[in-house]
């Protein structure tokens, strides 16, 4: 029996075109699927694109915080006891101190949302000439940047070393 004006159903027969609700379904879940795997590498490609930003920062305040010591005299480029994270050796090298304190150990920056964690040593490097060895040869400036964001935690580490000049 059929309503008025209503095509009577007629039964899907092998061989005819369209698809049943579970084709239908299962089509979704494959697009879904594929959709969340776009997705996911997009925030992948993101975080990582701040995780680039973040070292580029830090290698930025490295390189400024080296410029900074080349431009104080040599005479005076040194750690004093009294700054706050003096250490007496770094790398089994002494500290160079210094009487005043025109570099400091520790410091911070933020920049953005990221603080970044600034680590200053002055050391002595030694120099060895044939048999002779001295061991307050040139200053060795070691300036360590260091940071968590998104990906964890990260370090920055530059280095230069510093010669009297003779004049």
């Amino acid at each position: 029996m059929t309503m008025a004006g209503a095509a009577p159903s007629q039964p899907r027969h092998d061989g005819e075109a369209g698809f049943s609700i579970v084709e239908a379904i299962v089509a979704t879940m494959l697009l879904a699927v594929g959709v969340l795997a776009v997705l996911g590498s997009m925030g992948a490609a993101a975080r990582t694109g701040a995780a680039g930003d973040h070292r580029q920062e830090a290698a930025r305040l490295a390189s400024g915080e080296l410029e900074a010591v080349r431009a104080v005299p040599y005479a005076e480029v040194g750690i004093a006891l009294t700054s706050r994270g003096y250490m007496a050796r770094f790398e089994g090298r002494p500290t160079v101190t210094a009487t005043v304190n025109r570099v400091e150990a520790t410091g911070t920056a933020t920049v953005g949302d990221t603080t970044y964690t600034i680590r200053r040593h002055v050391t002595w490097a030694p120099i060895q000439v044939g048999s002779v060895r001295n061991v307050q040869g040139y200053k060795m400036a070691t300036v360590m940047v260091s940071w968590t964001d998104a990906s964890g935690a990260h370090q920055l580490r530059q280095d230069t070393g510093l010669y009297e000049v003779a004049g």
